[in-house]
């Protein structure tokens, strides 16, 4: 689903991790998603894009409130990621909230631009 440069600082296992926990959020396995999620951050805790695939996942849990809250504190240690917020707006879409949504795609642009994936959820 996306495409991540965030692996680099990862074990080649905790890569596979990374991945497994991906796929996991793609097969609607949303539980194991997250427990992948909170085991790599055991290793790295501060892991900008496992946090932000770890609130997605939770968004898929239906814990939209945490998932949000989430995203926004992941946010605030790195408002120029992409992947961040590319899934605010996958989040804030899937509560209905078209607005939001468009604003944080607009600034995924902003981050990575002619991002065809963005382009695509944006229009």
């Amino acid at each position: 689903m996306f495409n991540t440069n965030c692996q680099a600082a990862f074990t080649v296992k905790d890569k596979k991790n990374f991945q497994e926990m991906l796929g996991m959020y793609d097969e609607k396995l949303y539980a194991k998603s997250v427990k992948i999620g909170d085991n790599l951050l055991e290793n790295y805790p501060n892991h900008v894009e496992v946090k932000a695939f770890r609130a997605l996942s939770m968004s898929g849990l239906g814990k939209m409130k945490e998932a949000v809250k989430e995203i926004k504190a992941v946010l605030m240690k790195n408002m120029m990621n992409y992947t961040c917020w590319h899934i605010m707006g996958i989040i804030h879409r899937k509560e209905k909230e078209y607005e939001q949504a468009r604003r944080a795609y607009l600034f995924a642009l902003k981050c990575d631009p002619g991002n065809a994936n963005t382009m695509r959820e944006l229009f």
